[in-house]
């Protein structure tokens, strides 16, 4: 389970190429193919374990590296006010 609410990620617009437009604030943002595929899993409501497995899957990353960027990510998510709660 999510220790965190993902509040305004339902409200972002993602293109293919990875280009994000809130349309609550009328900020954008540009994100790496992993920073969609993550923020994607999050509104499909996946939880982060989850999330770092299929990371691990589809960038043949270790997963202590997956471990620490995602928890890096979703910080700059909090900071960003895209997710509340983060832990």
């Amino acid at each position: 389970m999510n220790e965190f609410d993902i509040g305004r990620l339902v409200c972002l617009s993602i293109t293919d190429r990875g280009f994000a437009f809130d349309s609550g604030s009328g900020e954008s943002f540009t994100l790496s193919p992993s920073g969609r595929q993550v923020i994607q899993s999050l509104v499909a409501g996946r939880d982060l374990e989850r999330i770092g497995h299929d990371l691990n899957a589809r960038f043949l990353m270790d997963a202590s590296t997956v471990r620490r960027d995602l928890r890096d990510f979703m910080e700059h998510l909090r900071a960003l006010r895209l997710v509340e709660g983060v832990r």
